[in-house]
């Protein structure tokens, strides 16, 4: 019996609701999110790139090491009559060699600084692109999350118009028995409580899809039953836009574009210059520096080595010229991409004025539908109230209640996406 007890509360605490409120929701959506660790793992590249091309500063050492055999040298026969024979081989059946040479670049026309700042351009786009993806991330889960909130709301209200029209069909059954009501009445009390039946239902099915896409979008199980804990405030009664000074991470990733395309103007240029490295080397084999001598032996090199290649078709002109356009293209596209911000930026203020002016509309409407509610319920007692119009009047009362729950949290929704328009810190952040 014990053991029974013990499996059944075991039962009843897995089936228990999960809570969660928007801060633990954005956090789990940002350790969820696929598309944020690739845009990390993109930064982590870029960060990469930037070492990479700051050691090609320093010098390069390399080792060439070789051994073969061949099995016929060429060599050097001289027979002079009644004087003297001379016959010598030129290497031998064996070789060995062995190269190590220190690079040292002196002077590259600038191929190297512009390699080094155009690869720190490249991580500032790739950590612009992940502070987007993040922010996305945090609206996303902030739409799912009100979302699923606003149709506990809409399932609350359309339970209450349930009970309502319960009483309401009881209480005209009453009169029905008693003579006061005829069967029209009746059958329109069946029909609205029909109706509200539906809206339960249909509820019903909307908050388990609104649950499905959150536990989704925070990487839970798909049959993971969430209960949010955070009680949703009313909106202020006043609205001040907001003198945030944050960056949007679309302008920082455009401007990161601009300096890339600089960086590839420079590096094109360079190709006009020559390239100057010292260098230094250590040689040993067998035969070395002697051909003539099968024996190891050692020797060093310094000296300089001056590179320049010119094509003369024009190709370096040509390249220049089509970096140059690039880089103007990405100066119009960031000023495009500065304006549709601003433009955005407004617009997503204008609509949270407009879901700020619907909550105080459908809060009065909500008020006024219930004093309404009332005040007809004591007519419709003492007859002075038609059953029709009382149940048009519980309708009014249930699309105000049902209004009011969905623009308290419609003016949250519309609150995220005025602070993603700002890239303000509050996206990322609880109630």
């Amino acid at each position: 019996m014990k053991y029974l007890i013990a499996l059944t509360l075991m039962l009843v605490s897995s089936a228990s609701p999960r809570e969660l409120n928007l801060e633990q929701a954005l956090q789990l959506a940002e350790e969820h999110s696929h598309a944020l660790k690739e845009t990390e793992a993109n930064r982590l590249s870029a960060e990469k790139a930037i070492s990479a091309a700051q050691a090609e500063q320093f010098p390069t050492l390399s080792l060439d090491a070789t051994a073969k055999y061949v099995d016929e040298v060429p060599s050097l026969n001289i027979n002079i009559p009644g004087m003297f024979q001379l016959s010598r081989d030129f290497g031998s059946n064996e070789s060995y060699q062995a190269d190590l040479r220190l690079t040292v670049p002196i002077y590259t026309g600038g191929r190297i600084s512009s390699a080094i700042a155009t690869a720190r351009s490249g991580l500032d786009y790739r950590t612009a692109m992940n502070a987007l993806e993040r922010d996305r991330v945090y609206l996303q889960a902030r739409f799912d999350y009100f979302g699923y909130i606003k149709a506990l709301a809409l399932g609350r209200a359309a339970d209450a118009s349930l009970r309502r029209t319960a009483i309401l069909r009881d209480d005209i059954r009453s009169l029905y028995n008693a003579g006061a009501a005829d069967s029209v009445d009746l059958l329109e009390a069946h029909l609205a409580s029909a109706k509200a039946d539906f809206q339960i239902r249909q509820a019903g099915i909307n908050t388990e899809s609104q649950r499905i896409n959150l536990v989704s979008r925070l990487g839970l199980s798909a049959r993971e039953q969430v209960e949010p804990s955070d009680t949703i405030p009313d909106p202020p009664q006043s609205l001040s836009q907001s003198d945030s000074t944050g960056q949007r991470p679309e302008l920082q990733a455009a401007l990161a574009g601009v300096s890339i395309a600089e960086g590839r103007v420079r590096s094109e240029q360079a190709g006009y210059l020559p390239t100057i490295a010292a260098f230094g080397g250590y040689s040993y084999g067998k035969p070395n520096i002697d051909p003539f001598s099968d024996k190891w032996n050692d020797n060093f090199t310094v000296g300089t080595r001056l590179q320049w290649s010119f094509n003369l078709g024009g190709s370096t002109r040509s390249k220049k010229s089509a970096a140059t356009y690039e880089r103007d293209a990405s100066q119009r596209r960031c000023d495009n991409v500065a304006e549709t911000i601003e433009r955005e930026t407004d617009l997503a203020y204008e609509q949270f004025k407009l879901a700020h002016q619907r909550y105080q509309s459908a809060a009065t409407e909500w008020q006024l539908a219930g004093a309404n509610y009332d005040l007809a319920r004591e007519q419709h007692k003492n007859g002075a109230l038609t059953s029709n119009r009382l149940l048009e009047i519980e309708a009014a009362l249930t699309q105000a209640e049902a209004s009011l729950a969905a623009c308290k949290v419609d003016f949250y929704i519309a609150q995220s996406a005025y602070y993603f328009a700002l890239a303000d810190e509050r996206l990322g952040k609880g109630l």
